[in-house]
């Protein structure tokens, strides 16, 4: 209430009788923020589709920078009784359907939302530059689920053939046949679920998919770990244009295999027949994948932080680690490696940091403040049984590897060609890709 305001609701009450002492100022009235939209407000009338309300666990938690809002869509196949997964869309004929592969629906919704709980804090822990279980450096991002979906049924796509065999339960082809191959109908389904209102209205970036593809089998299909879409807002600046850009992701088909919008924005394959682990996995690729994209001459390689896992067929451990490769690794996902070996992943920059001695317990002995208020533990992709991201070394990982990147605060800096150079906040141009794009933005300035 403005000051006039005030004066005239006092004068007014007065000439109507009322003394001075008897009138009661109210409290000025605060500004209403925007309200949090969800999938209520956006919600079709689609029968196959079921809106969830978002679990407060999948909020915003306002202590990060920025605010990356986030649909979440599950393919929940059934069977005509609604109980369990339907196993000619999820298991693959060698797998039999007994005790320990007969998955609920009530099973499978408890798991894929244990999962994103965990994926969600996981992905904000991994933003605080160099925190490394201190809780004293802000995270860069905070994660706002908007929307989260259940669907019944896809449309799949044929993309091709695939020579596999039915008969054999680890894998190797010994009877060899000839079946189709589908991909997920993500231009019907996105558009079925009105994405383009999320992304275009509510600044969304992200779709983060849950099934359970099938390797083999009738219906055998499997979804991209990283799928960008680029955005179609004609922007010609420093060189780049959204409306010719390319598919940037691990795995993706191409600019034409998912809904093209005003924006961009990134729809994450979440297998539900593994976990919150190989989620995280996914966004890994899906960083190394941007980050190669505005690399200046392959200098990443150079400076020990590789975003591919080989030259040439040789593999190639770096100091920084990535997604495959811990620095102490012998083999790709080595996660759990014990044995110890120097490396500056904790004070990296370009010329060295601070070399010291890390192996597995480096990483897995991190405790985040996060881990006391949700619950680690998820089903396990069996009918009974759990697993304890607390004690998975590939999870504790990715958070204590994105810790280590340039992110928001970095005071990296190094010299180039005898010219000082200062790294940029890498997340920023993870996460605001278009902008980034628009003004040119390099790995360092």
């Amino acid at each position: 209430m403005t000051k006039i305001k005030h004066l005239l609701l006092v004068s007014l009450l007065v000439i109507s009788g009322c003394s001075k002492k008897d009138i009661v100022v109210p409290d000025p009235i605060p500004v209403a923020e925007e309200p949090k939209i969800d999938s209520q407000s956006l919600r079709t009338n689609d029968p196959s589709i079921e809106f969830v309300t978002v679990d407060p666990r999948l909020k915003s938690n306002g202590k990060g920078v920025i605010t990356i809002p986030v649909v979440i869509i599950n393919y929940l196949p059934q069977t005509p009784d609604g109980i369990y997964m339907d196993p000619y869309r999820t298991l693959t004929p060698n797998v039999p359907w007994d005790v320990a592969h007969k998955y609920t629906i009530d099973r499978a919704k408890e798991k894929i939302l244990k999962d994103k709980i965990i994926e969600k804090n996981a992905i904000e822990e991994g933003s605080r530059y160099h925190d490394y279980a201190t809780n004293t450096v802000r995270p860069y991002v905070n994660i706002e689920v908007v929307a989260y979906i259940n669907v019944k049924s896809v449309n799949l796509v044929k993309v091709g053939t695939k020579v596999t065999d039915t008969t054999s339960p680890d894998g190797r082809i010994i009877n060899p046949i000839t079946i189709n191959w589908y991909n997920v109908d993500f231009n019907e389904l996105l558009t079925r679920i009105k994405l383009q209102n999320y992304v275009e209205g509510l600044g969304v970036k992200e779709v983060w998919f849950t099934s359970w593809p099938r390797d083999n089998g009738a219906n055998g299909y499997n979804v991209a770990e990283s799928n960008m879409s680029p955005g179609t807002i004609s922007d010609n600046t420093n060189g780049y244009d959204n409306t010719i850009a390319t598919d940037i992701s691990n795995g993706g088909g191409g600019t034409n295999d998912l809904p093209r919008y005003r924006n961009t924005y990134v729809v994450y394959g979440c297998n539900g027949s593994r976990g919150a682990d190989t989620d995280l996995h996914n966004r890994g690729h899906q960083l190394e994948a941007q980050l190669t994209k505005v690399d200046v001459g392959g200098l990443l390689w150079t400076w020990g932080f590789t975003p591919r896992d080989s030259a040439g067929g040789v593999v190639k451990r770096p100091r920084m680690g990535n997604c495959h490769y811990v620095p102490n690794a012998t083999v790709a996902y080595d996660y759990g490696q014990t044995n110890t070996v120097k490396s500056d992943i904790m004070t990296w920059k370009p010329s060295g940091g601070t070399y010291v001695d890390i192996n597995v317990n480096t990483w897995l002995s991190k405790k985040y403040t996060f881990e006391n208020s949700i619950s680690m533990v998820t089903p396990s992709t069996f009918a009974t049984g759990t697993v304890d991201y607390s004690k998975d070394a590939q999870s504790k990982w990715f958070m204590f590897w994105w810790q280590s990147i340039p992110g928001y605060g970095n005071n990296v800096t190094d010299t180039l060609n005898g010219k000082k150079i200062t790294f940029n906040n890498w997340w920023d141009i993870f996460y605001n890709w278009d902008d980034n794009m628009k003004k040119g933005t390099k790995i360092y300035k």
